[in-house]
C-alpha cells in the first residue's frame, strides 16, 4: 500500500496589509517574499513533525504561473485586467520564460528544508503554455489569464503525479 500526503503553494499575492500568522504571534505587514519562506518553512517542520515519510511519499507541488501582462510577481492580477492578451501559440523559446520572485524564492529554499518530499516542479513547464488559459477560448471574453483550459495543461500535472506514483509503487513491490 502506498500511502500519500500532497501539498501545493498555489499562488500567492497582494499587498503588505496582509495578516499572517506565525507561531503564535500576528503579523501586519510582512512582505509576501519573508511570508512565503514563512509558509514554505512551516509546511516542511509540519511534514517533520507529523508524517512519516517512511511509510507516505509527500509531495509539494509549486503553483501555476499566470500570463498577466507584466506584473509586479506579488500582485493579484485584478489590479491589471486589461493586460492579459490574447496568446495563439506555446512559447518555444524558454529565455522568453520569466519565473517570478515565488519561482525562485522556492527553488533556492527547497534544498535548504531537510524535508523527505518530492517537489512536483510545475511552474517551468506550465510557463510554456501562455496559450492554454480560457480567457483565449471563451466566447465570454472574461479577463482570466489565472485559470486553464480542460483538457489540458492541468491534466500534464496530475500525469506526472500519477507516474511518479506508479514509480513509487514498482519500486515499493521490488523492496519486499
Amino acid at each position: 500500500m502506498l500511502t500519500v500526503c500532497s501539498g501545493n503553494d498555489k499562488r500567492w499575492g497582494g499587498d503588505s496589509g496582509r495578516y499572517f500568522q506565525v507561531g503564535s504571534s500576528l503579523r501586519l505587514g510582512m512582505d509576501m517574499e519573508s511570508a512565503y519562506r514563512t509558509a514554505v518553512a512551516t509546511w516542511a517542520d509540519w511534514v517533520k513533525q507529523y508524517i512519516d515519510t517512511n511509510k507516505t511519499h509527500v509531495f509539494f507541488r509549486n503553483y501555476e504561473p499566470h500570463s498577466w501582462g507584466h506584473l509586479n510577481d506579488w500582485e493579484e492580477p485584478k489590479k491589471h485586467k486589461t493586460e492579459c492578451p490574447i496568446q495563439t501559440a506555446p512559447i518555444f523559446n524558454e529565455s522568453h520564460i520569466r519565473l517570478s520572485s515565488q519561482a525562485q524564492v522556492l527553488e533556492q529554499l527547497w534544498g535548504s528544508l531537510q524535508v523527505k518530499a518530492t517537489l512536483l516542479d510545475i511552474t517551468r513547464l506550465s510557463a510554456y503554455r501562455r496559450d492554454a488559459h480560457i480567457f483565449n477560448f471563451s466566447t465570454f471574453r472574461a479577463m482570466d489569464c489565472s485559470h486553464w483550459c480542460l483538457p489540458g495543461v492541468p491534466d500534464t500535472w496530475n500525469e506526472l503525479l500519477y507516474t511518479l506514483l506508479l514509480r513509487d509503487m514498482q519500486h515499493a513491490s521490488h523492496s519486499w
